[in-house]
């Protein structure tokens, strides 16, 4: 998941990785750092509201690429 929430990051994107929730919760996990608590339902309206196949789909370099310099967690 990081490279893609990097990826995200990096490009502006809403965090497609805000979809991913723990089933106890109904919250992304402790990984999860591209929005707050109190941003959470704001971020998932505007991963919904995105025209995902209009922006394309990033490739494993575009990804892998993103991860290095924006690490989630670091």
């Amino acid at each position: 998941m990081d490279p893609i929430q990097s990826y995200c990051v990096e490009h502006g994107l809403p965090p497609l990785t805000i979809l991913v929730v723990q089933q106890s919760t109904g919250l992304p996990g402790a990984g999860f750092t591209a929005a707050s608590a109190l941003e959470f339902a704001k971020q998932q309206l505007a991963v919904f509201e995105l025209d995902w196949l209009g922006h394309g789909n990033p490739g494993p370099e575009d990804l892998e690429g993103a991860a290095k310099p924006t690490p989630s967690k670091g």
